[in-house]
């Protein structure tokens, strides 16, 4: 009898997700294994966690090349505050 299997390699990525969640706090970063690539999603406040989440995801990886950047910039509500200024009458 003959018995055929199917293997899936994935990394595990736990210790990332968790290392991400201590170090981003209050941030929405998800870390996936595609393959021999890591794959970082969600929603950031800004451009520098991003970039930082990004190096953080290139220790896991053989290069920084293979670290895939799917994260978003959170919208902020445009502010309709407007600074008027007023002259004292002469």
């Amino acid at each position: 009898m003959r018995r055929q299997y199917e293997i899936i390699v994935q990394r595990d990525l736990a210790q990332l997700n968790e290392q991400m969640m201590k170090l981003f706090p209050g941030e929405a970063i998800e870390a996936q294994s595609n393959g021999k690539s890591v794959v970082l999603s969600g929603i950031v406040t800004n451009k520098d966690a991003a970039d930082k989440a990004m190096n953080v995801a290139a220790g896991y990886v053989e290069k920084a090349g293979d670290v895939v950047n799917l994260l978003k910039l959170q919208e902020t509500q445009a502010s309709n505050q407007v600074l008027l200024r007023c002259a004292s009458p002469r």
